[in-house]
């Protein structure tokens, strides 16, 4: 054997090859004769160890979920990676600053809904379309949460679980569901003054995408648009109907018939849900995984006596906010086939029930909402479908970013300080800041 083989044969102990390349090797024995005892210890070296990025995992159901998937696959091996406590990263920017790392990088991306378009043009992407056949197996999945990572020709990641949002309310005040943003004040001065309750309604204030959500939903049920629905670059978020929304929620907060507390401008969906397992209010906006909380009697006072149902709606009809998770394969990844099969098998029965088991995450998987064991544990389940086939998507924009930071920065100010920064004020200086940012993005 000339040098450069066995310098080629050497290195292969060096580096983990794949299950295909081996055969390849093995096939080549009686062709090169010398190097077979370095062919087989290649072929029998550690299995792959791949990184996997999740998002939070305050109940360890990921970290779960790799453990079981490492026993049944013991040539590939996860390792979840999560944000540390105290980083000065958020999720988003943590996998930016991660994703073409030397240490650290991870395979498998957990990726917010809204992260999608500007990961997949920036090219940090691998493209599922080759990994997922045949096509007909992506149709046992919600079409709402593919239609989110399908665009541009390619799908871009997988549905681990998707989210919307949910109106909980208490069946111990209120005998019916409220369908209207009138009706839902109504009931919640009628419970506030009769000292039923110390608040009507809490919801999502504080300056995050948390925000964003809410916005988008009250907006879209008074038939406002933050875009054109036809030329999705051409701001429309200057309109009376968007007036219209946002003074309803500047009215929630503000004014003799306020039926949210100051505080829920500090609130995100933890915040909103501390103040409402606590019994203090009649109803809460927040996204499905909550009612795990809501119905723990260790730690809420209104467990069993709630509800959920749809968003109400104001003028026109109500379209909640679709949220969710997907896996994604980074591009710069050298396991690509490895992090698909970790994937595919995150999207299987198994751990799509488990998933709505422990977090009651509203799961991608359509086979899990007519699975009685789930209805019988949370039968609440049953409604998410019906919401989500009305939910909307936030803007798919490569600088969504900015634009979802001006929105909240225009949106939080109204809300704060109406006074200083009316509706009308606050929207118009809104449509100039987002004309701004998509002129600057062409």
């Amino acid at each position: 054997m000339d040098t450069a083989s066995q310098k080629g044969l050497a290195g292969w102990n060096d580096h983990r090859i794949t299950r295909r390349q081996c055969s390849q090797m093995l096939l080549t024995v009686g062709m090169l004769g010398a190097g077979l005892g370095s062919m087989l210890s290649a072929c029998t070296q550690q299995p792959a160890n791949l990184y996997w990025h999740s998002e939070d995992d305050e109940n360890h159901s990921f970290q779960y979920l790799s453990r079981k998937f490492n026993e049944t696959h013991p040539d590939i091996q996860i390792q979840q990676m999560r944000l540390s406590p105290g980083s000065p990263y958020n999720p988003h920017d943590d996998v930016m600053n991660h994703i073409k790392s030397d240490q650290y990088r991870p395979d498998v991306i957990s990726l917010d809904v809204v992260w999608m378009k500007e990961f997949a043009t920036n090219g940090w992407l691998e493209p599922l379309d080759r990994y997922w056949q045949p096509i007909q197996d992506r149709a046992n999945y919600l079409p709402n949460a593919l239609q989110a990572v399908n665009f541009d020709g390619h799908i871009w990641a997988a549905p681990l679980h998707t989210d919307v949002g949910v109106l909980f309310y208490r069946t111990d005040i209120v005998k019916t569901a409220p369908t209207t943003w009138d009706e839902l004040k109504s009931l919640s001065l009628e419970a506030t003054r009769s000292g039923k309750a110390a608040y009507g309604y809490v919801w999502q204030g504080i300056k995050t995408e948390a925000l964003m959500c809410n916005f988008v939903e009250v907006l879209s049920s008074f038939g406002g648009h933050l875009f054109d629905p036809h030329d999705p670059k051409k701001v429309t978020i200057y309109h009376p109907e968007a007036v219209q929304a946002l003074q309803t929620m500047i009215d929630w907060i503000h004014g003799p018939q306020a039926i949210s507390p100051l505080q829920v401008l500090g609130y995100d969906e933890s915040g909103s849900n501390t103040t409402w397992n606590n019994g203090k209010a009649v109803f809460m906006r927040n996204w499905p995984s909550h009612i795990f909380w809501s119905n723990d009697a260790q730690q809420s006072k209104i467990a069993e006596q709630f509800n959920v149902t749809a968003l109400p709606a104001g003028s026109t009809s109500t379209r909640a906010c679709l949220g969710g998770w997907q896996l994604g394969i980074n591009a710069f990844s050298p396991h690509k086939d490895d992090a698909w099969t970790f994937i595919k098998w995150m999207l299987e029965k198994d751990a799509q029930q488990y998933l709505a088991v422990k977090e009651t995450f509203p799961v991608t998987l359509k086979d899990i909402y007519n699975d009685q064991y789930i209805d019988d544990f949370n039968p609440f389940f049953k409604k998410i479908p019906d919401i989500l086939r009305t939910a909307q998507n936030r803007p798919q924009l490569v600088n969504y970013p900015q634009v979802a930071n001006a929105i909240q920065q225009y949106v939080y100010l109204a809300i704060q300080q109406p006074k200083i920064y009316p509706a009308d004020m606050a929207l118009k200086l809104l449509q100039g800041q987002l004309e701004q940012i998509m002129h600057q993005s062409k």
